[in-house]
């Protein structure tokens, strides 16, 4: 089975059992996080796991609080889940770097198909996320979460 959803702010609940639910970039723009991971966990089968990459911006002082002090660690231990953490960022920055790379390589193939818009999107996408890698400003997490045993 398989459900997709841009929006669960009015959601009572998800259809499921599954198995297997990921989410890349985009439990963060929710209201309600832990409304919103209780919802997946409920949706989860028994023995099923939540896969989650999100990034985290850090505080303006500089200081990093570290994976578990997250919104996204929080709601998803307080929603009951096992969750164990990966920090992902140096790896997320050579996908970056290679993504600048590649849409630089193919500016005038987009020009010619007439898409220059899109390429300049992208090119500013990377760019902004390149920097904010290199400025040490955000950490990119993957979160593996299973509904803990009682």
């Amino acid at each position: 089975m398989c459900f997709v959803t841009r929006d669960l702010s009015t959601a009572r609940r998800i259809p499921g059992p599954f198995d297997r639910i990921l989410s890349i970039d985009s439990l963060y723009f929710t209201d309600d996080i832990h409304r919103t991971v209780a919802l997946l966990h409920d949706a989860l089968a028994p023995d099923g796991r939540l896969g989650v990459l999100a990034s985290e911006v850090l505080p303006a002082d500089g200081s990093d609080p570290g994976p578990r002090a997250t919104p996204m660690h929080r709601a998803m231990v307080a929603a009951g889940f096992a969750v164990r953490v990966t920090d992902v960022t140096r790896h997320e920055h050579r996908i970056w770097r290679r993504q600048a790379e590649v849409v630089r390589g193919l500016e005038a193939a987009f020009e010619a198909e007439g898409n220059g818009q899109l390429a300049l999107e992208l090119r500013r996408e990377g760019e902004r996320s390149l920097g904010w890698i290199e400025e040490d400003r955000i950490r990119r997490y993957l979160y593996v979460a299973r509904p803990a045993r009682a």
